[in-house]
């Protein structure tokens, strides 16, 4: 839902006129034939799908384009940020393991 909110607020400031409604009608359709293994991390597909359905509101091509490239943009942050979210917590772990079992040789004599 949060993504989907994120696609509502890009369009909206790209100029789109659409509602919070069709948002959450055709964004899951468009989510659901971006699953299938079309291309190479959706590249391509994802501007094809994405100005098959949004053609249909009447929305310019030039639009759609901006907006998957902006979306392409926020998914690379957002990965990039959870990548090193989880990579830093896998690693804290791993330390904090360490040092329990470093403890626990250290406590036994």
């Amino acid at each position: 839902a949060i993504y989907y909110f994120a696609v509502f607020v890009i369009m909206r400031n790209l100029g789109m006129s659409i509602s919070f409604l069709e948002v959450f009608v055709y964004a899951p359709l468009i989510s659901l034939f971006l699953a299938l293994p079309l291309s190479i991390s959706g590249f391509g597909a994802t501007e094809a799908i994405y100005i098959y359905f949004l053609l249909q509101l009447d929305i310019a091509p030039q639009k759609i384009l901006a907006l998957t490239t902006f979306l392409l943009i926020y998914r690379l942050i957002f990965g990039l940020a959870s990548w090193f979210i989880a990579h830093g917590l896998l690693r804290l772990a791993k330390r904090q393991n360490l040092l329990t079992s470093l403890s626990n040789v250290l406590t036994r004599k």
